[in-house]
């Protein structure tokens, strides 16, 4: 399952593919994390969705992946093998499936996941949809999730981002609800210029508002600081501090530095 200690901290597998089928082991992003990946018009680091989403895993290790591309469909599916707590080898342990779908302007998917905790509880499950089109000018994007068994109960983020000859602008917008009635906006703001293929100059800047429900208590439940760059640097992660109050209402904020990096370009 997920660890705090791991040699490698992104993707380290190893696998089989053959034409439309592929077979991976080994250290794996979820299947989540990579529909966030693609959806989300910040690429899933920075000030996008993942501020939101917490609670879903980016990478998993001792996982199984299996992924079959046919037509314009993909379907995916992931087994997490669990810890060892009190005797049960099921805790962290998870299993998921996705769908994808891409064809011209439109692509979606839906991303359905099972945590068991290793108890007699039901753990935590998520199904997440997400949906792109392309309008030509400009791009909109919506990711949704929906949990139980988690403090997060609901998310929505919606996103555009526009392309004017080297620079694209990026924006982003969404609100979560927890399961005690609190709830978190969010508020991006962003652009790339690309240099050349494999370099570009970013910036950013977003705003997390948090409403906290009566009797509620917050303790740093929102990664607001730790927006991770496309050169994979981590800034210093910030979090929000404890509160238990009627109705408080805080909210932080944070600026990314412009970089040049020779690395994936950011879509």
């Amino acid at each position: 399952g997920a660890t705090a200690d791991n040699l490698f901290k992104r993707e380290a597998s190893i696998g089989v593919n053959s034409g439309a089928h592929t077979l991976k082991a080994g250290r794996l992003q979820s299947l989540n994390y990579a529909a966030v990946k693609e959806f989300d018009v910040f690429g899933g680091g920075n000030l996008g969705v993942a501020r939101l989403s917490q609670h879903t895993a980016e990478y998993n290790s001792n996982a199984v992946g299996y992924s079959l591309g046919h037509g314009n469909f993909t379907f995916g599916a992931q087994h997490v093998f669990g810890e060892q707590i009190d005797g049960s080898l099921r805790a962290s342990s998870t299993d998921a499936v996705s769908l994808g779908y891409a064809h011209g302007p439109l692509s979606a998917s839906v991303v359905h996941t099972n945590t068991d905790d290793g108890y007699a509880t039901i753990g935590s499950r998520t199904t997440q949809l997400a949906g792109a089109y392309d309008f030509g000018p400009a791009k909109a994007s919506l990711i949704a999730q929906n949990a139980s068994g988690s403090d997060l109960d609901h998310s929505v983020v919606l996103g555009v981002s526009a392309p004017v000859k080297g620079f694209t602008a990026l924006a982003s917008v969404g609100q979560a609800k927890l399961v005690d009635g609190s709830k978190i906006d969010l508020y991006s703001v962003g652009g790339t210029y690309k240099l050349s293929k494999r370099t570009n100059l970013y910036a950013a800047y977003g705003r997390v508002d948090v409403q906290v429900a009566a009797g509620a208590k917050f303790a740093g439940g929102v990664n607001n600081a730790s927006g991770k760059g496309r050169t994979g640097r981590s800034p210093p992660r910030a979090t929000i501090p404890s509160y238990t109050a009627s109705g408080t209402r805080f909210f932080t904020s944070e600026a990314s530095s412009i970089h040049s990096c020779s690395c994936r370009p950011i879509r």
